[in-house]
């Protein structure tokens, strides 16, 4: 926690945290539309860290294997 310091560091920190929201809502909103809907969007926000990591790496993993299959229809 910055108690005092200055304007650069509080900056950055602003910075820093205005780059975690945008991940973290990217990443509610990928795991909402590449689960057809089966994990809503508000759901996916109220995922601790770990868990919205494992439903990307699932994601993820079903996509490489469609890809794999040279399947004109991808299932997500």
């Amino acid at each position: 926690m910055i108690i005092s310091g200055d304007s650069s560091r509080i900056a950055d920190m602003i910075n820093s945290f205005g780059h975690d929201v945008r991940n973290l809502l990217k990443q509610a909103v990928d795991i909402a539309w590449y689960s057809r809907g089966s994990i809503q969007y508000e759901t996916a926000l109220g995922m601790s860290p770990l868990e919205r990591d494992i439903a990307t790496e699932l994601v993820n993993k079903r996509i490489e294997s469609q890809q794999k299959k040279k399947s004109m229809n991808i299932v997500y």
